[in-house]
């Protein structure tokens, strides 16, 4: 049976936090015995400070880790970071620097080897690691945020950090958002493994996420078996539209049980720049506007030379190969596929999403 369990957990208070896994125990270790080894996938997009709400806050990572290790499980934790850094940061990030025992590894996916489960969307191959085979359950800890791409980015978008790097970049050509939001369904789909969600949303992001939204309170946990419900309830709780989400506009469907009065939790959060126009529109006059000028209403990759530092991870990013630096970052608007992997990865927060004149003249 689909469940998702939530509470109110109002600060990254490794004990309370841990106090929620404790009390729903069951749930989270069930088919589990001692010194089965397990996989921990966090968000690692970047290298950022906590606060700024970009990744698993490294509180709640630790208090994850350390309920796994206390249940004598062996756990190996890892991820593969859009904006890549070294090995020797993970510990930092994952707030595992004082966390010394034996049945806990901190790996690289990249190094790990790929597998071909499955031929997904406009015939891309979905590879992913090889050590999901050889563990018995996966915790998949996302971040509850709002992403320019896919107006979301929950547990089911963080999986997508398990797709080979390089792969990324072709997958991101994929121009319609359902397209792209099947492919991140086809590999929870595709996991050989049984997951169970633990969502932070402690403190989530809003605006233009994933990187350079606003951080704000939503004092919750998710705990589920299903990432796409997970996501049903992220939404809720930020108070959005899930009509409007392109993920929960796929044929496919989940019926789950709620532990939690969900209502209690619900915080209105402001929408990307990229859904101010509803992306299942509107009606009457606008809808006819919007049909007619959408090309025109998106918001676009631009570049702020004050902060830009010419450091070239835009462009090496671009699944369009639409950038250029001259010196400054140069967008052929042509080949943009407008992925905004430019915006997500800017390590200067240089890249900003422009509207253009005719998108402030409508409203949903």
């Amino acid at each position: 049976m689909v469940k998702g369990i939530v509470r109110r957990v109002d600060s990254y208070d490794e004990k309370l936090i841990q106090e929620v896994l404790n009390q729903n125990r069951d749930f989270i270790l069930n088919g589990l015995k001692e010194n089965d080894k397990v996989f921990v996938k966090p968000n690692l997009l970047s290298y950022n400070p906590p606060e700024k709400a970009v990744t698993t806050h490294p509180i709640f990572t630790r208090a994850v880790v350390n309920f796994l290790l206390e249940n004598n499980l062996k756990v190996l934790i890892g991820d593969m970071p859009g904006r890549s850094f070294g090995l020797s940061k993970y510990p930092e990030i994952l707030g595992l620097t004082d966390v010394k025992n034996e049945n806990l590894s901190i790996i690289d996916l990249a190094i790990e080897g790929f597998q071909d489960v499955k031929v997904s969307v406009k015939n891309n191959k979905i590879r992913i690691p090889k050590i999901l085979w050889d563990v018995k359950k996966m915790y998949n800890l996302p971040k509850m945020k709002t992403h320019s791409l896919t107006f979301i980015t929950g547990a089911t978008k963080n999986l997508f950090g398990l797709i080979p790097r390089k792969d990324r970049l072709e997958i991101h050509k994929i121009p319609d958002k359902k397209d792209f939001s099947r492919f991140l369904l086809d590999i929870s789909l595709s996991l050989p493994v049984e997951e169970i969600i633990i969502m932070d949303g402690i403190v989530g992001m809003e605006g233009d996420g994933p990187t350079y939204g606003n951080p704000v309170k939503l004092n919750s946990i998710i705990i589920s078996n299903n990432a796409f419900y997970a996501d049903i309830l992220m939404s809720k709780i930020m108070g959005f539209n899930i009509k409007e989400i392109p993920l929960f506009q796929l044929d496919y469907k989940v019926d789950g049980e709620i532990d939690g009065d969900i209502e209690k939790f619900i915080k209105p959060c402001k929408k990307p720049k990229t859904y101010i126009i509803s992306s299942s529109a509107t009606t009457g006059i606008v809808s006819v506007f919007y049909g007619l000028f959408k090309d025109y209403i998106q918001p676009i990759p631009d570049v702020n030379k004050n902060k830009c530092i010419k450091c070239g991870v835009c462009a090496s990013k671009c699944s369009g190969n639409a950038i250029k630096l001259d010196p400054y970052p140069k967008f052929d608007r042509n080949k943009c596929v407008l992925c905004f992997c430019c915006n997500e990865l800017c390590p200067e927060g240089a890249i900003y999403l422009r509207r253009r004149i005719i998108s402030k003249f409508v409203k949903t």
